[in-house]
């Protein structure tokens, strides 16, 4: 019984595949890339709002992340 339910499913499986895999697409192009961005009308540049004492190292997530893979 079990494995008439897994032939029967690996055989579904593989006819949805093989309808998927030869089914058709159309692309169509919305827009042409300009290759470059257009120019900011204005371009805003402030001091950091923190001194480098303030700064605390290894405090994000990417140093949780490579503290657990270490173990």
């Amino acid at each position: 019984m079990k494995r008439q339910t897994i032939l029967n499913l690996s055989i579904a499986g593989c006819v949805i595949s093989l309808f998927t895999g030869c089914a058709s697409t159309d692309v169509t192009s919305q827009s042409e890339y300009q290759g470059f961005l257009p120019k900011p009308r204005q371009v805003l540049v402030y001091n950091f709002a923190v001194s480098p004492d303030e700064v605390m190292l290894d405090s994000g997530i990417g140093a949780d992340i490579l503290l657990y893979h270490d173990i």
